[in-house]
């Protein structure tokens, strides 16, 4: 069975993505990832805030010399300590490229536009096969309308696109009023591809001791949360020009197998093979050849999207099936 996929234009041995996080912390943990059978990795994010609180020792002694030395001034107000805040990063892509063969995907994190310039930047020049933008703009205030949230999504894509000449994806949240319209157009704005969704906690009041807390199995996902990614490409594969990445919830090859019927070209995974082991790369890979066979498809291409909205009515399933469900008339009834 013919398990190759293209994502990003990047040509993958097969569909199945470590995501971001311990396992693709560093270049031996990737050689891991790809032993095991992973068609690519996407390095941990390096994260803005991290980078500017790594620096504050750095920005400490700057602010002493500021008064008598005219270059530091404009040094701090150009924020140059996030670049040497990113050298551990760049070190451990350039390392991964060199051992392993497979696509690695920087991940960066961020909130101003000027950060990410500065880490996509550096980023392509370090050899990164591709970029993965990781956007959770959300509004937090009253005053923040959804038009200024949208808008600042934009403006980073556009100014990323016009930067970097690797391709790069968008990781979104869904909290969007018209999270399809919203897909269109960061495309249209140079975005190669989607990877959904971006996992945030979700903390939960405790009553007995009056305090918001955030328990420690909540950093793993369940395969219930995997319905939004698969409702969301369902609905655009295809009539987007763009490839899809179906993320949080992909536990089981079924999983694998769904995300691609409804038209992704990969999936990436991270509590699976975190909380089992990476052999459960090799099971997946293993089972869905299994499926191809039984099926008679012979390569992905045959079978990818087949469930989507575009190529099938079963895809509107996905967004009618509440509705469908609630006025549904029970068999033998007589109730009209």
């Amino acid at each position: 069975m013919d398990t190759r996929t293209s994502y990003l234009g990047l040509e993958l041995k097969n569909p199945l993505m470590v995501g971001a996080g311990p396992l693709t912390a560093n270049a031996e943990s990737v050689c891991r990832c790809e032993d095991a059978g992973a068609g690519a990795v996407v390095l941990k994010s390096l994260f803005e805030e991290q980078i500017r609180r790594d620096n504050e020792g750095l920005d400490a002694a700057l602010e002493q010399e500021e008064n008598w030395h005219t270059e530091v001034g404009a040094y701090r107000e150009a924020d140059l300590a996030l670049r040497y805040g990113s050298h551990e990063y760049l070190e451990i892509l350039r390392a991964s490229k060199k051992r392993a063969d497979i696509p690695v995907i920087a991940s960066i994190n961020g909130t101003s536009a000027e950060s990410w310039l500065q880490f996509a930047k550096d980023i392509e020049a370090a050899g990164a096969d591709a970029l993965e933008l990781n956007i959770a703009l959300i509004a937090r205030d009253v005053f923040t309308d959804g038009a200024t949230i949208q808008t600042e999504y934009e403006n980073i894509v556009r100014r990323v696109g016009k930067r970097i000449s690797i391709p790069f994806s968008v990781k979104l949240v869904p909290y969007f009023s018209a999270l399809p319209w919203t897909i269109n157009r960061l495309c249209s704005e140079g975005a190669h591809g989607f990877v959904l969704f971006n996992r945030l906690y979700r903390p939960h009041v405790d009553p007995g001791s009056m305090h918001i807390r955030v328990d420690g199995e909540d950093k793993y996902s369940s395969r219930k949360e995997l319905a939004p990614s698969l409702r969301t490409i369902a609905g655009v594969a295809g009539r987007v020009n763009a490839d899809f990445a179906a993320a949080t919830g992909v536990h089981e090859v079924e999983d694998v197998l769904g995300a691609l019927l409804v038209g992704a070209s990969a999936v990436q995974m991270v509590t699976a093979p975190l909380t089992r082991g990476l052999n459960v790369l090799t099971e997946h890979l293993q089972g869905m050849k299994e499926w191809m066979e039984s099926h008679e498809f012979n390569d992905i291409s045959s079978f990818r999207g087949r469930l989507s909205e575009m190529n099938s009515a079963e895809g509107t399933m996905f967004s009618r099936t509440q509705y469908v469900k609630s006025i549904a008339v029970p068999s033998g009834s007589t109730n009209r």
